[in-house]
């Protein structure tokens, strides 16, 4: 059995006796563009208040997509 094979059964092994980390190996995950989430406009930042509005944008937007076993990739 060479190295390659043997951490597959390694993996595999950990994954039938370790529940958490199978369901870490098996989130769905989902690609989520930086530009789809902050979208196509311009923000204007001038004082704390139109940070947080824009931070509450991003993450009403990163809420959509994300489920109890979902894992977002931003890019």
């Amino acid at each position: 059995m060479n190295v390659d094979n043997a951490k597959i059964v390694v993996l595999i092994s950990i994954m039938k006796t370790d529940k958490l980390f199978f369901e870490f190996v098996y989130k769905e995950r989902k690609n989520v563009s930086i530009s789809n989430v902050a979208g196509v406009r311009t923000y204007t930042l001038e004082n704390e208040k139109d940070v947080n509005r824009f931070l509450d944008e991003l993450k009403d937007k990163l809420m959509e997509p994300l489920d109890e076993d979902t894992v977002i990739i931003l890019s």
